[in-house]
């Protein structure tokens, strides 16, 4: 059969009515030692992740059934992407129970921190178990950067004595999902009025 089982064993015994006949060893034990191999595979060998969020990342069972638990380990390998300033590291063991079947999944979380620069890092997937095969091992992980810079007036129409020296607008900027802030920015002197406003990359 092709379901990963754990070892079995029985005995045999030998045994005569004739007195003449002496047993030293009149029994022994036979282990049976299970060959069957199941395959494990992410279901992706490639993901694209956006900073600040979470995902769930799926791990299958290919081939095979179980009768016993099967461990496999996840790691997380730094590409231009570091663990700690772009993504949570990931280290841990995933747990295919006895009863599994083919296409059973386990699932585990990858978090991109927020303000990462589109990047890359790879998952490692491994077992030391005889019985697990892994294929696709590892999937890579591409970070977008879904930062983006919105600026708009906070008014559609402004009005200004000519005699004013230094009339100002408010400007509204957001930047990415997380930044909102307003400042308030002086025209530039007069016939031809200009609105002059410097962003450094973390405004």
């Amino acid at each position: 059969d092709s379901t990963v089982e754990n070892e079995e064993m029985f005995s045999i015994q030998i045994s005569s009515e004739d007195l003449s006949i002496i047993l030293n060893i009149n029994s022994t034990v036979v282990n049976i030692q299970d060959d069957n191999v199941a395959t494990f595979g992410f279901e992706s060998t490639s993901y694209t992740l956006s900073e600040g969020i979470v995902t769930q990342i799926n791990i299958q069972l290919l081939q095979g059934s179980l009768e016993r638990d099967i461990m496999l380990d996840v790691q997380s390998n730094n590409g231009t992407a570091v663990a700690g300033s772009d993504f949570e590291a990931v280290s841990i063991t995933i747990v295919f129970s006895n009863g599994s079947a083919v296409n059973a999944s386990e699932m585990f979380n990858v978090s991109i921190i927020d303000d990462a620069e589109e990047e890359i890092f790879a998952l490692v997937l491994s077992s030391s178990d005889p019985a697990a095969i892994i294929v696709n091992p590892t999937a890579v992980v591409t970070i977008t950067d879904t930062d983006f810079v919105v600026i708009w007036f906070s008014s559609s129409s402004y009005t200004f004595n000519e005699s004013e020296a230094s009339p100002q607008v408010c400007v509204e900027i957001q930047n990415g999902t997380r930044h909102f802030q307003s400042i308030s920015a002086p025209l530039t002197a007069q016939p031809n009025p200009l609105l002059i406003i410097h962003l450094s990359k973390h405004q």
